[in-house]
This record gives structure tokens, C-alpha cells and sequence, in this order.
């Protein structure tokens, strides 16, 4: 699918290996043949559907993976509602399967502004380093743990979202805004939490002594650049950025640079991501849309030109590698009609939804045209 996109050639083979792998799955699933190898097919559907941008149909696909692991688990290790018991056969790959959900759960819920598929997601580190130790190296373990940790509070902080946006068609008022700052509060605290795990801690400082020894990578705009020590830590703190912005716009949903610590926040992710390069592999390019679309964001278009037009531009770079544009579904605008949020005077929740409808397409429902099947 990638390569035919990104080579300009049709995408009339993945169409058909598409459609025929739904209905392999679905046979499977009538006969009741539910074991690993589904839940890896339907996660690798889930995974397809993401990428090219068809977040819906990925939904779909996240509710139906949800059960499979549900029914994969005979005594669970986790109850997916929190609950927790003894220790049973689900290997670690299906727990990272279920882990990498949750991030396309919460890439969904942010992108089409409702609520995640997943509930709220425990923190249960102890369960999760063990498993993960199965599989990773001590300091690679601690690395995963602090990038689910944050990949948990990105989820609830969409949990929070539709709660907050639930709470606001009451009306205006100061008791609606009190509810709103609680929840807030609940958030910022987590999030700050986030910020004073040792490793964290220790990467920053690691961080900071690469600026003063290391050659600085490329500059964005007129702002210092930046000397990149840990590429994949520094990937997770934009995320900490985003995440922070994502919160001041619960409780201050107006577009543009204000509260002006937002504006620090999308400086900082923006000077991250010029110091990597177009070309960092440390993270999925894919997956730094929604930190480049929340900067662009603060930025607020003609309130910031130059700094929009820079998001602008790293966006188009992402999804020209990435076929979020399928003329067969007459999805022309997609994913890219997203940016034009940038430069509006608005709502941000808003302005989301008018998005959200204009970019779906139906993937599942695909019809096979004549001569696609036997």
C-alpha cells in the first residue's frame, strides 16, 4: 500500500488483498476460530486503516480486537475495566498489541474529537514490566514503561475531552467552568507527574549537556537550534508538549498562542522536530501529525505566519508519504483539510468536528468492482 502510493502506481492490489483478508477474517470469526493469529490479523487491519487515515473503519476494527483479547484471556491478566488477576497464557505479543490499541485509540478519539474506544487505562507498571522484560532488555523495559505511561494519560486526557464537551452543552456559566478547571487540574497534575520520572529526569540532563557539546541540528526558523541527544526521549517530550497543549485547549478552546505558555510548548516541539530532521526513524513519521497539528494550532495562522507556514509544510511532507488521500473512495480534501484550522479565528472543538466530517470515507465498505474477486 505505502510503496505503490509513494511510487504513484494504483493501489488496485492492496484494494483486493483488503478486501480479501476482511473476508478471511470474518470466516474465521463465524466458525469461531478465535486465537492469536486473528487478533494479530485484525490488529495489522487495525494498523492498515490508521495510516491511510481511515479512522473510522480503524474504530471499527479497535471495538472488534477489543473482544478478540477479551476472549483471549481465560483468567485475565487485566479485565480491559481495570480489574486485575492472576498472571495467565496471553503471551507479551498480544500485550503489545493491546498497548499499540491504546495509542491508535487515543489518535482516533483526537482526530475525529470522540470518545475513545478503550476506557481508561490503569498504570499497573508492575504487570507490564513483567512481560515486557520477557521480550526487552532492563533499560529498554523502563524506556517502554515511560512511553506507555504517557501514551495512558494522552488516552484519559481524550476520556476528558468528551467529558468536558459533554459538561459544555449544559451551557455557560461559572459552575460549568469550575467542573472544567477540576478536571483540568486532575490532568495538569498527572502530566507534571509524567515529568518527574527519574528517567525523564536523567534524559533531560543528558539533554542539556548534548547542547553544550554536540553540533546543533538544523534550526527552525529564527529560534536557537537544538543539539539532539536521544531522538526517541526527545519525540516522547514533544508529545509531553502536544499533550500540554491538547489540555490548555479543554480549558481555553479558542485557536491562537494563548494562554502564552501554549506558545513556549509548540516553540519547543517545533525546534525538536527541525533538530531531527524529515528523515528521524526513532518514531513513526505518521504518528508526529497530531504534535505538528497542534502547533499549528498556537501558532494561529496570520498570528504567527512564518511558524504556520513551517507546520504546514512538515505536514504536507507526512502525508504525501502516506496514502491518506484514495481518489477510489472520493476523499479528496482528507486528512490535509485539517491544517486550514490553523489560520481560523474559532473554536478548535469546533472547528474539529467540521474536519472530521468533511475527511471520513468508509473503508469496510468497500464494494469489490467487477473482475476485483472470483
Amino acid at each position: 500500500m505505502i510503496s505503490d502510493y509513494r511510487l504513484k502506481r494504483p493501489l488496485d492490489r492492496f484494494h483486493y488483498q483488503y478486501v480479501k483478508t476482511l473476508q478471511l477474517i470474518q470466516n474465521s470469526l463465524r466458525k469461531m476460530e478465535v486465537d492469536e493469529g486473528i487478533a494479530i490479523a485484525v490488529y495489522l487491519m487495525l494498523c492498515i486503516d490508521t495510516v491511510r487515515a481511515d479512522l473510522d473503519t480503524a474504530r471499527k476494527h479497535l471495538k472488534g480486537l477489543f473482544l478478540i483479547l477479551q476472549q483471549l484471556q481465560q483468567k485475565p491478566v487485566l479485565s480491559f475495566n481495570g480489574d486485575y488477576g492472576p498472571i495467565t497464557k496471553v503471551s507479551p505479543l498480544m500485550m503489545h498489541i493491546w498497548r499499540v490499541s491504546i495509542k491508535i485509540d487515543w489518535t482516533a478519539s483526537l482526530f475525529l474529537v470522540e470518545p475513545p474506544i478503550l476506557p481508561p487505562i490503569p498504570a499497573a507498571e508492575d504487570l507490564h514490566r513483567q512481560w515486557i522484560t520477557k521480550s526487552a532488555f532492563a533499560t529498554d523495559a523502563e524506556w517502554a514503561l515511560t512511553a506507555f505511561s504517557l501514551d495512558n494519560l494522552i488516552h484519559k486526557a481524550c476520556h476528558f475531552a468528551a467529558q468536558v464537551r459533554s459538561i459544555r452543552l449544559s451551557g455557560s456559566s461559572p459552575e460549568v467552568e469550575k467542573r472544567v478547571a477540576s478536571l483540568v487540574g486532575i490532568l495538569r497534575a498527572e502530566i507534571e507527574a509524567w515529568d518527574q520520572r527519574p528517567l525523564v529526569q536523567a534524559a533531560e540532563l543528558e539533554e542539556a549537556a548534548a547542547q553544550l557539546s554536540d553540533p546543533p541540528g538544523e534550526a527552525f526558523l529564527d529560534y536557537e537550534p537544538l543539539s539532539i541527544y536521544n531522538p526517541f526521549y526527545c519525540n516522547l517530550r514533544n508529545a509531553w508538549h502536544a499533550l500540554q497543549i491538547y489540555t490548555s485547549l479543554l480549558q481555553y478552546p479558542r485557536i491562537g498562542p494563548y494562554p502564552p505558555l501554549r506558545y513556549s510548548h509548540a516553540v519547543e516541539i517545533c525546534r525538536t522536530l527541525a533538530a531531527l530532521g524529515p528523515t528521524d526513524t526513532s518514531y513513526c513519521e505518521f504518528g508526529k501529525l497530531w504534535v505538528i497539528l497542534l502547533s499549528g494550532v498556537t501558532f494561529g495562522g496570520y498570528r504567527s505566519p512564518r511558524e504556520t507556514e513551517w507546520v504546514g509544510a512538515r505536514m504536507v511532507y507526512i502525508t504525501e508519504r502516506f496514502p491518506v488521500n484514495d481518489p477510489r473512495k472520493g476523499n479528496v480534501e482528507t486528512f490535509t483539510s485539517y491544517a486550514e484550522i490553523c489560520g481560523i479565528d474559532g473554536d478548535f472543538w469546533e472547528e474539529m468536528d467540521k474536519r472530521r466530517d468533511r475527511s471520513r470515507f468508509h473503508g469496510c465498505e468497500y464494494v469489490a468492482e467487477e473482475g476485483d474477486s472470483e
